[in-house]
C-alpha cells in the first residue's frame, strides 16, 4: 500500500514539477534581453543576463526531477509475498502480483524487503535538495525585492501587508515557503535516525516512517502549487536596475580579459585593472570617465579598442562560453531545456 500510494504521490509532484520548469523557461525567453548585476559574496560581480539567472534555477530544478524520477524507479517494486521475513511456503507467484498491481519489477530479498525503506530516504532526499533550491530562489527574491535593491515587484496575491505599519508589502509566500525548507530537511533527518540502528527485519520503529514522509509530501506539493504562478507574476523594474549596472565596476573583468587577450598574464592584469578601479574612486566616476592617456598610464597595450568592450550589453554577449551569459547562449539553453521538458 505504501509504494502503491508513494508512486502515486511521486508521479503527481513530478507533473508539478515539470510545471514550475517550464515556468522559469518562459521567465527566461521573456527577461534574456534584461540585464542585472550578478553578485558574489552579494557584491556586484559581472553583469549578466536575467533570462541567464532564471536558467540557473532551471537547470537546478530538473535535477531535483531527475533525482524524483530516480526515488519513483526505487520506489516501483512489488515487495508482496516477502511474508513476515522468510518469504512462506504457500504456492504463490510473486510476479503476477507484480503485473496485476502495475510495478516495474519485484524486489528479490525477503529479508531486504521487510526492512527497507530506502525509497523513501531517496524521496526524502529529493524534496530536501528540492525545498533547498526553493529556499535559495525564494532568498534571492526576497532581496531582490527589498528598496535596497528594488529589481522587481512581487504581486499583491502572494504578499500581505504589515500588521501595524500601513505602508508595508511584505512577501510572505517567498518567506513561508523558504521556512517550510527546515520541516522538509527534518523528515529526511527524522527518517535516518530512526533507521540507523535498527536490527533486521521488522521493528515496530518503523511505523514511524509515515509522519516525516506525509510531512514533506504536503510540504513540496503546497509549493509546487504556488510557485509557477509566483514566477509567472514577477515584474521586473528595469528603471531601478540601470543604477544598479553603473555600481561596483562590473566591467572589470572584461578589462583584465581585454590585458590577457594582449598577452599581458592574467596575474599582472588583476593589478593593473585594480589601480584603474583605485583612479576612478579618487575621480568619483566609472571607467567610462577615464581616457585613453590615464587608461595607457596603467598599461602601454591598451588601446582604443577597449571602448567599445566598456558596456553592459559587450560584456554580457562576449561570454559565448558554453553554458556562459551571453544572449546566444542562454537562448541555447532555453531550446535545450524545451527539448529536455518534452
Amino acid at each position: 500500500d505504501y509504494r502503491l500510494f508513494m508512486k502515486k504521490r511521486i508521479a503527481e509532484l513530478l507533473e508539478g514539477q515539470k510545471m514550475l520548469l517550464e515556468a522559469l523557461a518562459n521567465r527566461a525567453e521573456k527577461d534574456v534581453d534584461v540585464f542585472i548585476p550578478g553578485f558574489t559574496h552579494l557584491q556586484h560581480a559581472q553583469p549578466i543576463s536575467l533570462g541567464h539567472f532564471w536558467m540557473a534555477y532551471f537547470w537546478k530544478f530538473h535535477r531535483d526531477l531527475v533525482r524524483l524520477s530516480a526515488a519513483l524507479d526505487t520506489t516501483d517494486l512489488n515487495p508482496l509475498g516477502a511474508g513476515a521475513l522468510a518469504g512462506t511456503t504457500l504456492p504463490i507467484d510473486r510476479h503476477v502480483t507484480t503485473r496485476l498491481l502495475g510495478f516495474a519489477g519485484v524486489t528479490e530479498n525477503s529479508l531486504d524487503t521487510v526492512s527497507d525503506r530506502d525509497y523513501l530516504l531517496e524521496f526524502l532526499f529529493a524534496a530536501s535538495t528540492f525545498m533547498l533550491h526553493v529556499s535559495r530562489l525564494c532568498e534571492d527574491l526576497i532581496i531582490w525585492n527589498t528598496s535596497e535593491f528594488d529589481f522587481i515587484e512581487l504581486p499583491d496575491a502572494f504578499c500581505t501587508g504589515s500588521s501595524m505599519m500601513p505602508n508595508k508589502k511584505n512577501p510572505d509566500a517567498l518567506e513561508l515557503m523558504r521556512g517550510k525548507t527546515s520541516g522538509v530537511l527534518a523528515a529526511l533527518q527524522d527518517l535516518m535516525v530512526n533507521l540507523k540502528g535498527l536490527p533486521l527485519t521488522y521493528n515496530r520503529d518503523l511505523q514511524e516512517d509515515k509522519r516525516p514522509v506525509f510531512h514533506a509530501l504536503k510540504t513540496v506539493g503546497e509549493v509546487l502549487g504556488l510557485l509557477p504562478s509566483l514566477l509567472t507574476e514577477i515584474k521586473i523594474k528595469e528603471a531601478s536596475l540601470q543604477p544598479h549596472l553603473e555600481k561596483g565596476f562590473l566591467l572589470a573583468t572584461d578589462v583584465a580579459e581585454y590585458l590577457v587577450e594582449k598577452g599581458v598574464p592574467f596575474r599582472e592584469t588583476h593589478h593593473i585593472v585594480g589601480q584603474a578601479v583605485q583612479q576612478c574612486l579618487a575621480k568619483g566616476t566609472g571607467f567610462e570617465g577615464l581616457s585613453l592617456a590615464e587608461w595607457q598610464s596603467f598599461h602601454g597595450a591598451i588601446q582604443e579598442d577597449l571602448f567599445p568592450r566598456l558596456t553592459i550589453e559587450a560584456a554580457v554577449d562576449r561570454r559565448k562560453s558554453f553554458g556562459g551569459t551571453a544572449r546566444s547562449e542562454v537562448k541555447r539553453q532555453i531550446d535545450a531545456a524545451r527539448s529536455s521538458i518534452s
